[in-house]
């Protein structure tokens, strides 16, 4: 069976629900349903809202190279 969300894609509404934005809101800009959501959240629980993104190496580096003033 095919799913619609990849599990990336669903902590990221959890996040972002985390960090403020409504329910119905997310529901409705993403195509799911409110019982959808709570399903997410009971399987995958609650997210801290500090938890963001990871960054890979690749970004660390250009970021501190831009940082310092240094062209790669």
């Amino acid at each position: 069976m095919r799913r619609r969300f990849s599990k990336a894609q669903i902590l990221g509404f959890l996040r972002e629900a985390a960090a403020g934005t409504p329910i119905l809101d997310l529901c409705w800009n993403h195509c799911f349903s409110r019982s959808t959501f709570h399903a997410w959240k009971a399987k995958y629980g609650e997210l801290p809202c500090t938890q963001g993104p990871r960054r890979t190496r690749d970004a660390r580096g250009a970021t501190a190279a831009v940082d310092s003033g240094v062209a790669t």
